[in-house]
């Protein structure tokens, strides 16, 4: 029987996952404002105001874009490693069956776990991001399209 291997599902699976985090927060079509709202301690705004220091708005939200790639790039190379990691386990696995002729093969899934752990804090940090109020408009226009479809299905 053929050799399985995850490697052709990932590859289309990386790139899908990375668009669809683009789509989610399409970075390319913001415009910036001249203002934004100061989240800080009055005393830190004072002290920056002081020391001339307060920040563009510009910068503010490129620091936050950064950071929100950085998270979805965290993300995709934590999904490759524990995608190669499946990978690298699924061999070991035949390997030992055809040498030892065993159908019981004992497979230590510990890094595999440490990897899919490394993609949920990634993929939560990223999401965390997200203003709640954002998360409240989306899930009504979800739930608006459903009530709408349902009511034209017979």
């Amino acid at each position: 029987m053929g050799h399985v291997t995850i490697t052709g599902i990932q590859k289309g699976t990386r790139k899908r996952i990375a668009c669809c985090f683009q789509l989610l927060y399409p970075t390319t079509r913001i415009q910036f404002q001249l203002v934004y709202e100061w989240t800080g301690s009055a005393e830190e705004r004072k002290r920056r105001i002081r020391d001339d220091r307060i920040p563009a708005p510009a910068s503010v939200i490129v620091s936050d874009l950064d950071l929100r790639d950085l998270y979805r790039n965290q993300l995709l190379t934590a999904l490759d490693d524990a995608t190669a990691e499946v990978n690298y386990q699924f061999r070991q696995r035949q390997r030992q069956r055809e040498q030892e002729g065993k159908s019981n093969v004992i497979v230590d899934v510990t890094d595999t776990v440490d990897l899919m752990n490394q993609v949920y804090v990634a993929c939560t940090k990223w999401f965390d991001m997200i203003d709640a109020g954002d998360i409240e408009k989306a899930l009504e226009l979800v739930r608006t399209e459903q009530r709408r479809e349902s009511s034209l299905t017979p």
